[in-house]
């Protein structure tokens, strides 16, 4: 993972002089913290005085490199591929780090008759955003997220382990969010240096205007333009209206067999509702008509049964369903034999 290292570079000078720096560099570079104190000194003075560097995070001080002051290379290190010490020239008792992580982050302190403290900060970039619905699991993009018409749906999006704080935003089929929304609220808090962040979308009333079969995306950028997006698809559903059958129940047989006609429908769906007939607790075919009326479906199935005396009391019934519901309908046939006059 590519982060930033922002370093507080703060120098003490034993006597009277405080000096302070601030600086910020990738994760994974190499940085260069200077020796205040080297600095200080007269150009005609000889340099004759050890300098060392000293490590301090959560778990103590360490000392990371010694110099004698004397020979160019007689500097000990804790680990010669991570440090290296400058000593010659106007650069003496600079201290360089390479492949810098989190582990990297602290105060660095450079001695020599004075004291120097460097405060090594570590940003790590936005990599990854989870959105929820309802205090659901994590959405994985590309899901789609059903919502019943007029319904309040709560939407949240999780940044987590940026630091600074990711800043989120929300989007519907690329479209800011401003006013298509009651609120958007965000809050972050700290954890092991880093910060988690949450923005919460709430819809107050679900229309199919506006938001039906639309991509909402939520996206959490960073530290030096590090982003990342997730995106849903909002499938807004209408509510399914009482079904309805139609058709002559009550059979008078007037030969050894009779066809029955039945119809089921049901009216004002989104997405098409789907009808399915069962005879006597088996799935039957029928054939199913549909027609569209401001942006809703009529749909309508009919049924043809061949009956015989047997049928009489037969259950039939029509099962009407969507995404997020399930009508059913039924009725019983009647079969009376051949009346005779």
């Amino acid at each position: 993972m590519t982060g930033y290292i922002g370093l507080y570079v703060m120098t003490f000078l034993l006597v009277k002089l405080s000096i302070q720096q601030q600086i910020t560099v990738p994760t994974g570079s190499s940085v260069r913290l200077s020796c205040a104190c080297a600095k200080s000194r007269s150009l005609h003075t000889s340099v004759q005085s050890p300098i060392t560097w000293t490590f301090t995070s959560s778990s103590g001080p360490i000392c990371i490199a010694n110099w004698t002051g004397v020979k160019k290379d007689a500097v000990s290190y804790s680990s010669t591929t991570k440090y290296r010490m400058v000593t010659k020239r106007w650069l003496k008792g600079d201290l360089v780090i390479s492949h810098t992580s989190p582990a990297d982050q602290g105060n660095y302190t450079c001695e020599i008759t004075r004291r120097c403290t460097v405060l090594l900060d570590i940003n790590v970039p936005v990599s990854e955003v989870f959105i929820t619905i309802n205090r659901g699991p994590f959405l994985k993009a590309g899901d789609v997220v059903t919502i019943a018409e007029n319904d309040r749906a709560i939407f949240k999006c999780y940044s987590i382990g940026a630091k600074p704080a990711a800043s989120i935003t929300w989007s519907l089929s690329r479209i800011p969010i401003r006013i298509q929304v009651t609120s958007v609220s965000f809050s972050s808090f700290t954890y092991k240096g880093r910060y988690d962040a949450v923005s919460t979308l709430i819809v107050r009333r679900a229309t199919m205007l506006g938001y039906n079969d639309q991509p909402l995306t939520c996206r959490g950028s960073g530290a030096r333009a590090s982003m990342a997006n997730s995106s849903v698809w909002l499938r807004i559903v209408a509510p399914l209206s009482p079904p309805t059958i139609t058709g002559n129940t009550n059979i008078t047989l007037s030969t050894t067999q009779r066809s029955v006609f039945l119809s089921c429908s049901t009216i004002n769906s989104y997405p098409l509702a789907i009808i399915q007939w069962s005879v006597g607790g088996e799935d039957h075919s029928s054939t199913i008509h549909h027609q569209e009326r401001f942006g809703r479906f009529d749909v309508t199935a009919h049924l043809e049964l061949v009956v015989d005396g047997s049928d009489d009391g037969l259950e039939i019934v029509c099962k009407v369903s969507s995404p997020l519901q399930t009508l059913n309908k039924s009725v019983t046939l009647n079969v009376l034999g051949t009346i005779f006059t």
